[in-house]
């Protein structure tokens, strides 16, 4: 060993504790907004957006269809219209109203929530999300091709580091998926 002064730097831990550094946003321990204590809420997978997705569609698509047969006989373009506005109202109202939750994402226990804080998405990141998934779907209102288009964004998790959609990006979000609650696991015996 010498006596000379190093020129290398203290190495000082930005992690509390020496936690290690997260891989991605995904290991980060948020605050729990129903809680309020820290809960690790995982990414949600591809496939469990695709069925929340896809249950979300069912049931926009009861309203918007309905709703668009009564007013298509008028205007082809308003029924399109009405289509959209109905998506836009369920996503947006929902998510940024409703603790960041669709219906379908409640059925798959799937939560939208702000990409750096892990708390649930503003109102105005709700529209952001909506309107932009909005934007892809436009065009398959009116040409098969336009189809293509909403699949690009629908696929997209399933390239993406932290699994999101191109509104994800827009909106600044994440889809979480929320663990089941695991059963109580003391056993008491009484007489």
């Amino acid at each position: 060993m010498s006596d000379e002064p190093s020129d290398e730097k203290p190495i000082i831990d930005p992690w509390p504790l020496g936690q290690p550094e997260p891989d991605s946003l995904a290991s980060i321990t948020p605050i729990s907004p129903d809680i309020g204590a820290p809960a690790s809420l995982p990414l949600a997978g591809f496939w469990w957006r695709f069925l929340g997705f896809f249950i979300d569609g069912i049931i926009v698509g009861l309203v918007a269809d309905t709703l668009t047969i009564r007013i298509s006989h008028l205007n082809v373009w308003a029924g399109a219209v009405a289509a959209l506005l109905v998506n836009f109202l369920y996503a947006s109202l929902l998510i940024g109203l409703w603790n960041g939750q669709t219906l379908g994402m409640r059925a798959c226990r799937l939560r939208c929530v702000d990409a750096s804080t892990r708390q649930v998405p503003t109102p105005r990141q709700a529209a952001v999300r909506a309107l932009v998934a909005g934007l892809f779907t436009i065009p398959s209102e009116f040409s098969g091709v336009g189809i293509v288009v909403e699949f690009v964004d629908l696929v997209m998790p399933a390239f993406d580091k932290m699994n999101r959609t191109v509104h994800d990006r827009a909106a600044h979000t994440v889809v979480v998926r929320e663990a089941k609650p695991k059963p109580d696991a003391t056993v008491t015996f009484e007489r």
